[in-house]
């Protein structure tokens, strides 16, 4: 099984990050990532950053939300509002349960209330005066969650975030330049997606391994470990048409083939082959407006050239494309919600005003 150097791992977060000294960095880590938090604190206190690790235990997580009344669940998290208030760089080893099957359990007005309980975390997270590098880390059971052997899912995560920054940089640089400035992205599949965006005005953003500062405009302050994608937020009314996503997981379930029919830039939840009551329930759950067209994001990490389940990844595949749909704010969007869900569509064609982006999975540019 490949062994990840983490001490060399540890090093790139950091870099990824733009740690400097005197900061202070919150580190989010379920048990399973301790090898990666621990060589990552020291990382930090070797660059002159103060770090303070919190731990999550999901199985004492999810017990509580399938046991706890209501009304204390919807309780605001306080201490953690006030910890990361005080926080300069946000860096979960995490954006998935150690075991995915887990979140399955939570009844669906139990989750609601819990996640109406994070919004006041959201909004200090997000008010853009700190950074936010999200990471995961593999196990087992994630992989056998998604059905994919644990070898290689843990190989090709690792593989993914040791890429070649520089060529990834100038990747993504190119695809946003190209993008930048257009009025209209055209989508369609050969499972039968045919929907148009209005991307006129808005930003995008290059997912490029190099998180923006506070204040900064040409970056994010949001990165994802592994890197590469580009996306941006449509106009909320801005999409038409079907989209036909080939598969996700959402609250724990497997989705594939959903259709989704956009009407001013709004979905209409159509149909899928597996799993549309799981996202019917999914989405009633959510605060604000979860059914608004949120992000386009376009893969370019050429280490990734098949899906295994873990948006992270999936999302980042050379030649992908996901649809988001839930809060945008992040991307400069408008539309406020406790969910942000992204839907993958492989081998796609695209076109930005008339000329050809993508074919058949393949960037044209």
């Amino acid at each position: 099984m490949y062994e990840p150097d983490f001490e060399r791992l540890a090093g790139l977060i950091a870099d990824c990050s733009r740690l400097a000294p005197g900061e202070t960095v919150t580190i989010l880590v379920q048990p399973a990532g301790f090898p990666l938090a621990e060589a990552l604190i020291v990382e930090c206190y070797k660059r002159g950053a103060t770090p303070l690790a919190v731990v999550r235990l999901e199985e004492a997580e999810v017990a509580a939300l399938c046991t706890a009344p209501v009304e204390y669940l919807s309780q605001r998290h306080a201490n953690l509002v006030a910890l990361v208030g005080q926080t300069d760089v946000i860096i979960p080893l995490y954006c998935q349960y150690q075991n995915p099957a887990l979140q399955a359990q939570v009844p669906p007005v139990k989750m609601a209330a819990y996640m109406q309980s994070r919004v006041p975390f959201q909004e200090v997270l997000y008010d853009g005066n700190r950074r936010l590098v999200i990471t995961d880390f593999p196990t087992a059971a994630q992989a056998d969650f998604y059905g994919v052997s644990f070898p290689e899912y843990w190989e090709a995560f690792w593989r993914a975030m040791e890429i070649d920054y520089e060529a990834l940089r100038r990747r993504v640089a190119d695809l946003t330049a190209f993008v930048q400035g257009r009025e209209e992205v055209h989508l369609l599949s050969a499972k039968g997606t045919d929907v148009r965006l209005r991307i006129g005005g808005r930003r995008v953003f290059g997912d490029d391994g190099l998180v923006g500062l506070p204040g900064e405009t040409d970056r994010d302050i949001l990165l994802n470990l592994p890197s590469g994608e580009v996306c941006l937020a449509p106009q909320e009314d801005g999409a038409e048409g079907v989209a036909v996503f080939d598969f996700a997981f959402v609250g724990g379930r497997r989705v594939a083939d959903l259709e989704v029919r956009f009407e001013g830039g709004r979905a209409t939840l159509v149909a899928a082959a597996e799993g549309l009551e799981r996202v019917e329930e999914y989405f009633a759950s959510g605060t604000g407006d979860p059914y608004v067209i949120a992000e386009l994001g376009i893969g370019v990490n050429s280490s990734l050239t098949k899906p295994f389940g873990s948006i992270l990844m999936d999302e980042k595949i050379a030649g992908t494309v996901h649809l988001a749909l839930g809060d945008n704010r992040t991307m400069g969007g408008a539309t406020e919600s406790s969910i942000h869900q992204d839907f993958i569509i492989l081998a796609p064609r695209v076109t930005c005003d008339g000329e050809l982006l993508l074919a058949d999975g393949e960037l044209k540019i």
